[in-house]
């Protein structure tokens, strides 16, 4: 079944908070210093710029933000275990 705009993958922020725990404890925010950051519990994609097409792949992504300023710091949510790099939301 396809995914629609609508629907949003939510991750378990505690299993983020586990797979980070060693970054975290010396992650500091590089505009504002501070080191308090909110786990955003839906999973965000990057798609790649091609000109003039429309990718046919996407890299799922956990998004962190700044409690402070806001800035916000993406992490691979492959890498972290989330997401399968076979999974179809990777390579639609």
């Amino acid at each position: 079944m396809a995914t629609t705009l609508t629907q949003t993958k939510k991750i378990d922020t505690k299993q983020v908070e586990e797979a980070l725990d060693e970054v975290l404890s010396n992650f500091k925010c590089p505009f504002s210093g501070h080191r308090s950051w909110t786990i955003i519990d839906e999973l965000v994609t990057i798609t790649p710029w091609i000109e003039g097409i429309v990718p046919d792949h996407s890299y799922p992504a956990v998004m962190l933000a700044c409690n402070g300023c806001g800035y916000v710091a993406l992490f691979s949510a492959i890498k972290l275990g989330l997401v399968s790099p076979d999974a179809e939301s990777v390579n639609a």
